[in-house]
């Protein structure tokens, strides 16, 4: 074996190294991608999540003013009707205003 058939052996062990790591380096490479594309999926859906868990709660807000307002409405009739009771109940029960009137003046006497 002279020194240039060596040197074509050496040189063709070298290619076939070089092209498996090559093959090996391109393989993790596409792995890594594959990785990464994975990740930005969960991402992205766990942000989906997150934005449709924030929609949901600017949603009850708004329906809770809704319903506050409503309750508010009712509670500010409500109490409407037991003034206008309390003041109906005053006008016609006169002798009894009168009964805890005089009651009272003999009681400062």
């Amino acid at each position: 074996m002279t020194s240039i058939d060596l040197f074509f052996v050496i040189a063709t062990v070298s290619l076939i190294l070089i092209t498996f790591f090559s093959c090996w380096a391109l393989l993790y490479l596409a792995l890594i991608l594959k990785k990464i594309l994975f990740t930005l999926e969960e991402f992205e859906r766990g942000w989906s999540g997150i934005s449709k868990g924030f929609e949901d709660i600017r949603e009850k807000i708004i329906n809770l003013r809704a319903y506050t307002a409503v309750g508010v409405g009712s509670i500010k009739t409500l109490i409407e009707l037991f003034q206008k009771h309390l003041e109906n109940r005053g006008v016609k029960n006169p002798k009894r205003k009168k009964k805890t009137d005089s009651h009272e003046d003999e009681s400062n006497d």
